[in-house]
């Protein structure tokens, strides 16, 4: 940016007009988005009316009705004044009834507080609170609530009825927990009566032979033989039937059986040729009383045919409070039989379950002793004991233990004699312990075995069927892998590794394996015995990376272990090896080690030396690092002083062959011998490479060689990008006023903008000015070129003609002609218009170099004439005369500039031959490029 510092009239032209661009830009128009929330508020509500929500997973309303993720939520907000959108109800959804041990979640929030005002009660905004046994709510600081039966909105109201939080906003919700452990086990037997049916016996069953006939019965009596009639006959009140022809037939108290015998034997005996046979027909109803511990007591009209637990079952069931090993049936007073629930409930055993009779009392007594089995049974529940003093005969009436089960580790919850409970270890894989009395109130819990296998080993990782296998003693490495055959595709066999635990401690330590070793000589020391828990880990080659994400646990592992006086047994390794990272150190490791750990070394990788960085902590707390360096090419031949032991944390690093891999080219194109890409070495010269080539041709034309490179390139693109940039930021404050007298601005703004485009979107081609028939020269010093990666070298054909462009009359070509000077070659094409002068017009060499007008400083590298002022014409050479500024409007120069331009080559052109001959210094585009070894002195 000096030349436009410096005043040169193109430069200020570009400020100008970049300037203007600047000031009548279009300013950007913004959008802002506007976003609207809706939120559901609740309505204020009196006491006496409740309802229920339906809650959804958005932001909680500003009244209080907080919406979250749960089935039902009830929210009673405090009574406002404020008219706020009413919250519809799902009444279709049931909300839930509160209970004894449930639950809640409840959210209290206060009102704003009031200047002057007594503090509030000093509540928990959120908590989570249980029912107790009761049902009832302990809340701190302000009483205790009885909620129990209770629906959600039902419990806000029945708290804000306290007094005490009237005027704060409640939220309560029943939380679906479910129950675990001792609180999930439930008595058993008492849901046998939950299930929808009254057990009552079926009519048309066969009536057994020891019913007991009574009043009401009907028996259905038919003859046959020399008379065939059948009778209904009804048992009268005072236990008789009357039989046509027989009379009348005492019948009450008699068994079914023994009353066929009797009419059968009074039938043939007083009706000479004719026999009976007797039926029940429908049964009498019979009343019995069901009292104590059961559901609805009371007085219940049943069938004839029903037993006790008949009677229950309409009687709604025993109650957990009653006794299922005790129920009583009472008759005349007296207990004729005790019916244990649990013979048919557990063996199926129905032999004490007496038939009733009429007047019968069926009679529940409170439950007895209990017991809680949880854990490893086949029967968890809480148990009432009758004859049962053992945990043996607990234990069974359990079901007895799992295969799961781990009876040494049992345990037994039980009140002391001080009235608060112990815990107790109760071995029952002992008789003795088995044979412990059980108590009233006793919790006992059998644990389950490890959920971790035992004597197994594992393998994992590179093998076709990974997963644990039976561990046998003497068992090694091969026994568990077996063959190759069973790894996946290139596998490392030179590196596995084998977690062990360390017995007695149960730390990890690590092995590395030469698994291929094992297999091949299974005698061998490789083929290591195998431990229980073992982990064998296989490696491949095929995915890098691979290793590391199979030792990240182990890695992390070890690294937990580690303690202040252990560091963690940890080992890395970067640079030119196949897998860099972190490794478990194993004891006795060294560096070979460490890199059959790592997969080996890489190809590029330098034997010569490598570095070993080791941390130490000295004065208790100072990190002290040191370097150690190591001769590889020793330590791989097997000296084992070169062979570093490692020690914990120890980092390894494998330096590279400089530029091992990579292989730089250079293409030669045009008139060489044999063209072609051309691998280079690091330093080699351009002189080089086009003897390698065969040289020049004969009709080379060396002068106008074209050299770019991708540096050049990417470097001339930014400088391009930065000039737009500076000139777009300049022409913001700077001459805004000279940009044009003519009043046109908005056209001129179109020009500016375009300008800085064509900057901002420039595409450099890297040229780089050279002399090349200096450098095909034996004594080339000064002149020759380090070649880099990707240089391209074009050398054309020999050129004879000039060109003239610019402000002449007629812009062409004309055959080269030795002798004829500039001034020739522009009368040669008309002579020079007005809009210029002669001291703007320049010469652009075949190589991209140009020749500013003559000045004295210049004629030590300029081809002058005898008279020094004359610019010595050669073939291929490009005659410019470019455009006097000063003679035309800025705004219309600009736009003929830009209209006229057929790419940014031109443009640059000129640019940078203004530049050049005001400056005598770079080119900065393909039509004038890069300048390299420049011999002028004064340069």
């Amino acid at each position: 940016m000096n030349y436009i510092a410096n005043g040169a009239p193109l430069g200020r032209a570009i400020i100008f007009a970049c300037m203007l661009a600047v000031g009548f830009s279009a300013a950007a128009q913004t959008t802002s988005n506007v976003s609207t929330s809706v939120a559901a508020n609740a309505e204020g509500r009196s006491s006496s009316s409740s309802s229920s929500s339906t809650s959804t997973p958005s932001t909680a309303t500003s009244t209080g009705v907080a919406a979250t993720p749960s089935a039902t939520s009830a929210t009673v907000p405090a009574t406002s004044t404020e008219t706020t959108p009413s919250l519809t109800l799902d009444t279709t959804i049931s909300t839930p009834i509160l209970a004894a041990g449930d639950t809640i979640y409840l959210k209290i929030t206060p009102p704003e507080p009031v200047p002057g005002a007594k503090p509030t009660i000093p509540l928990p905004s959120t908590r989570i609170f249980m029912l107790d046994k009761q049902g009832v709510l302990d809340l701190p600081y302000v009483d205790r609530f009885p909620l129990a039966g209770l629906k959600e909105d039902e419990a806000i109201l029945r708290l804000r009825a306290s007094g005490a939080l009237d005027n704060h906003q409640i939220e309560l919700r029943r939380l679906p927990v479910a129950k675990a452990g001792v609180d999930a086990l439930e008595p058993l037997g008492y849901n046998l009566f939950l299930t929808p049916t009254t057990f009552a016996p079926t009519a048309d069953v066969l009536v057994p032979d020891d019913y007991v006939i009574g009043a009401n019965d009907t028996l259905i009596v038919q003859l046959y033989g020399v008379i065939n009639e059948t009778y209904t006959l009804v048992v009268a009140r005072d236990g008789a039937i009357n039989i046509p022809e027989v009379g009348p037939v005492q019948v009450a108290g008699m068994s079914f059986s023994e009353l066929r015998r009797s009419i059968s034997r009074l039938v043939s005996s007083q009706m000479i040729g004719v026999k009976a046979h007797v039926n029940m027909g429908p049964l009498r109803t019979i009343t019995v009383f069901i009292m104590g511990d059961v559901t609805k007591p009371g007085s219940y009209v049943v069938s004839a045919l029903s037993t006790m637990t008949n009677a229950l079952f309409v009687g709604g069931g025993v109650q957990t409070t009653g006794s299922l090993r005790d129920i009583q049936l009472k008759r005349l007073g007296k207990v004729v039989t005790r019916f244990d629930l649990y013979d048919m409930l557990l063996r199926g055993d129905t032999s004490k379950d007496a038939r009733l009779r009429n007047g019968d009392v069926i009679f529940v007594p409170p439950i007895g002793r209990t017991v809680s089995v949880t854990g490893e049974v086949r029967r968890p529940a809480v148990y009432e004991l009758r004859q049962e003093t053992s945990f043996e005969q607990v234990v069974e009436l359990a079901g007895g233990l799992l295969p799961s089960a781990y009876p040494k580790g049992a345990q037994l919850q039980r009140v002391s004699g001080k009235q608060f409970r112990v815990l107790e270890e109760i071995d029952l894989s002992k008789k003795t312990n088995l044979l412990t009395q059980a108590r009233d109130g006793d919790v006992l819990n059998v644990p389950a075995v490890l959920a971790r296998l035992e004597e197994i080993v594992k393998v994992g990782g590179y093998v076709r069927r990974p997963g644990a296998r039976a561990w046998t003693k003497g068992m090694k490495l091969s026994d568990l892998v077996g063959s190759v055959n069973q790894l996946l595709s290139k596998p490392d066999l030179d590196y596995a590794v084998l977690r062990r635990h360390v017995v007695g401690s149960r730390e990890t330590e690590v092995l590395s394996v030469r698994l291929g070793e094992a297999l091949t000589n299974p005698s061998s020391a490789a083929n290591i015995e195998l431990l229980p828990l073992d982990e064998l880990t296989v490696f491949g080659h095929e995915v890098v990376g691979d290793r590391q994400v199979k030792l990240a646990p182990i890695v992390a592992e070890l690294e937990r272990q580690a303690t202040r006086d252990r560091p963690a047994k940890v080992v890395s390794v970067s640079g030119a090896v196949m897998e860099a990272g972190i490794y478990p150190l194993e004891s006795g490791m060294r560096v070979t080690d460490l890199l059959r750990s790592a997969g080996s070394l890489k190809q590029e990788a330098d034997i010569s030396s490598a570095e070993l960085t080791r941390y130490a902590i000295i004065n208790g707390g100072e990190l002290l690092v040191s370097h150690l360096g190591v001769d590889l090419s020793a330590a791989l031949r097997g000296d084992q002083a070169a062979n570093l032991e490692l020690q914990p944390k120890d980092f390894l690093n494998i330096k590279s062959v400089q530029e091992w891999g990579v292989q730089p080219t250079v293409e030669l194109s045009g008139e060489v011998r044999n063209p072609g890409v051309y691998p280079i070495a690091r330093g080699e010269k351009l002189s080089s490479v086009i003897q390698r080539a065969g040289g020049l041709t004969g009709v080379a034309f060396p002068q106008g060689t074209v050299f770019t490179r991708l540096e050049l390139q990417q470097k001339e693109e930014a400088l391009y990008k930065d000039l737009a940039d500076r000139l777009e930021s300049e022409m913001k404050t700077t001459l805004l006023e000279r940009v044009d007298e003519a009043g046109r601005p908005q056209e001129a703004a179109e020009i500016a903008r375009s300008i800085v485009d064509l900057l901002r979107n420039a595409k450099s081609a890297g040229r780089l000015v050279l002399d090349l028939p200096r450098i095909v020269e034996p004594d080339n010093s000064g002149y020759d070129i380090t070649l880099m990666a990707g240089d391209t070298v074009f050398i054309p054909q020999r050129k004879d003609e000039v060109t003239v462009v610019g402000e002449v009359r007629k812009s062409t070509t004309h055959l080269y002609a030795p002798g004829k000077t500039v001034d020739d070659y522009l009368d040669m094409s008309g002579g020079l218009t007005e809009k210029t002068k002669r001291k703007l017009v320049y010469v652009i060499r075949a190589n991209g170099a140009a020749v500013a007008t003559p000045t004295s400083s210049r004629r030590a590298w300029m081809w002058w004439d005898e008279g020094g002022a004359v610019v010595k014409v050669q073939p291929g050479d490009t005659v410019v005369a470019l455009l006097d500024v000063e003679k035309v409007s800025n705004l219309k120069i600009w736009r003929d500039v830009v209209g006229s331009m057929g790419g940014l080559g031109s443009f640059m052109s000129g640019l940078a031959n203004t530049y050049t001959a005001t400056h005598g210094q770079k080119i900065i585009n393909q039509g004038a490029s890069t300048v390299i070894n420049n011999p002028d002195p004064a340069e």
